[in-house]
């Protein structure tokens, strides 16, 4: 029997139905394995992007104290507050002055659950550090005490005190992203296991877990 060249070129390019079967299970095989990686680089991410964005602020608040040699200031005009209305809008104070190029915002929460807060720094050192409910906790100084430590020694004893400190509060994280970005900032030895919080360690700290989401308040300098 005669076959034609298109023919014989045509069976040549085909796939039998056993060869189609295995390149489908190396696909699925390899999706399987690349997918979860695929979803924690994104993550991870969104992690170091919230990270920088805090660092960046905590150039803009150097740069502005070189300049002014105050943290009460704005644009050299001196800034007053109170424990019941602090400064929460100072990453735009820091726009106007050009040290940021734009106000604060970060990929684990919503812009508007986002500050850069000028609030009254504690006066006594060791005093209990408190993060159990939104940011501010209480009407007392005290919630804006940091424990932090230069030798991985967890403590939830105020360690700053003066007349006022920078932080930046973001409100409804996912716990899990909370504790990841503690862990990059602090250290997991300055933090606690995901189900354990309050975190009142080191320069983050974080509020219990209410509907699987809590507040955290970032320490960034004080004066």
């Amino acid at each position: 029997m005669k076959i034609s060249v298109n023919e014989t070129t045509s069976s040549r390019r085909a796939f039998t139905l056993i060869e189609m079967i295995g390149v489908l299970a190396v696909i699925g095989i390899l999706a399987a394995l690349l997918v979860p990686k695929i979803f924690d680089a994104i993550n991870n991410a969104r992690i170091n992007s919230t990270a920088v964005s805090v660092a960046t602020v905590k150039t803009a608040v150097a740069d502005h104290y070189a300049k002014y040699g105050t943290l009460l200031s704005s644009n050299g005009n001196t800034l007053t507050f109170t424990l019941a209305a602090p400064i929460t809008n100072f990453d735009t104070i820091l726009l106007n002055e050009q040290f940021l190029d734009k106000p604060l915002a970060v990929k684990i929460t919503d812009p508007t659950n986002t500050s850069v807060s000028l609030e009254p720094a504690p006066a006594a050192i060791g005093s209990a550090v408190t993060a159990t409910g939104p940011f501010p906790i209480s009407s007392t100084a005290t919630d804006w005490g940091f424990a932090l430590s230069s030798n991985g020694v967890a403590t939830s004893g105020n360690t700053i005190s003066g007349t006022a400190v920078v932080v930046v509060t973001l409100n409804n994280v996912m716990e899990a992203d909370a504790k990841a970005l503690n862990d990059l900032i602090d250290g997991p030895a300055l933090g606690v296991p995901v189900g354990g919080s309050p975190d009142l360690y080191g320069r983050v700290k974080y509020s219990a877990v209410s509907g699987g989401l809590v507040n955290m308040a970032i320490y960034i300098t004080h004066r």
